[in-house]
């Protein structure tokens, strides 16, 4: 595990260097859902109220929908590695590497 975030619902969305990402009810300590993710890793979440952001080391960041973590969008922001992310009403801002 690298990354987790508590989601609307109030379950743990945890994601990392494999390719789920395992949402754990805190309540029960039992794990209840894991959604494959389309990348090889989930190194970033956050959360935002209408989306659950998930973001690769690839550069990447994917849009889940918070009841079912379906994806919603995928927006390809950096040709190299995304370093880190943040969300705030309609904006992203990410910092990453790009090649020239």
């Amino acid at each position: 595990m690298q990354c987790m975030v508590l989601t609307p619902t109030g379950t743990l969305l945890m994601g990392g260097h494999h390719k789920n990402l395992i949402e754990l009810d805190l309540n029960l300590m039992e794990e209840i859902n894991v959604v494959q993710v389309n990348g090889d890793n989930c190194a970033i979440l956050r959360k935002h109220p209408r989306f659950i952001c998930s973001g690769d080391i690839n550069g990447k960041v994917t849009l889940h929908d918070p009841s079912t973590l379906s994806v919603e969008h995928m927006i390809e922001c950096h040709s190299g590695m995304l370093s880190d992310f943040d969300v705030h009403g309609n904006q992203l801002v990410t910092c990453g590497f790009s090649s020239r």
